[in-house]
């Protein structure tokens, strides 16, 4: 009788894990990449769908160093984000795809090709946003037209040097 009642317990946990897993959604099976920002390696999820870009790094307690979620537009807009029950300040960095380099006019041109990898140029990075638990959360908003947004962890993007200007390169992403 014991074994059967450890037999039943191990299944609740692994049927409870499963019940978990499926309730977090999407955000935490999506595909992983990695990106290079200023030449350094970051691996990032790709959030593309409405549903995983809705549901970003909602409810993660951590996010490792050189590690976050890109979000995936599928035109060029000023952006807006918040933090509603997002667990840990994040460092939001705002990217303008297949843009070669900072404009000298201070406009950002229509993009262009580049043998099908995709770059791009940093536009705007927030540092330091912080979570928010309580309504109505603050709206971080874009200076700029971008098409992609990568979040890191705090403190993330000064420690790789990313600023305004900083080059962005990573493979096509597909899906969206």
């Amino acid at each position: 009788m014991p074994t059967r009642c450890l037999t039943d317990v191990v299944m609740a946990g692994l049927l409870c894990g499963l019940a978990l897993s499926a309730a977090l959604g999407q955000a935490w099976a999506m595909g992983r990449q990695q990106v290079w920002l200023n030449n350094q390696p970051v691996v990032v999820e790709v959030a593309n769908t409405p549903a995983t870009i809705q549901q970003g790094l909602m409810g993660r307690p951590y996010v490792a160093p050189r590690h976050g979620m890109v979000f995936v537009f599928k035109n060029v807009a000023y952006r807006h984000f918040w933090m509603k029950n997002t667990l840990v300040p994040l460092d939001m960095i705002f990217i303008r795809l297949n843009q070669p380099a900072p404009p000298k006019d201070g406009r950002w041109h229509a993009p262009g090709k580049n043998g099908g990898v995709a770059q791009g140029v940093v536009v705007q990075v927030v540092h330091n946003v912080p979570p928010c638990d309580k309504d109505p959360c603050p709206v971080v908003r874009s200076q700029y037209p971008a098409d992609r947004v990568i979040e890191l962890a705090a403190g993330q993007a000064r420690s790789l040097g990313v600023r305004e200007g900083s080059t962005v390169r990573w493979g096509k992403i597909t899906g969206h």
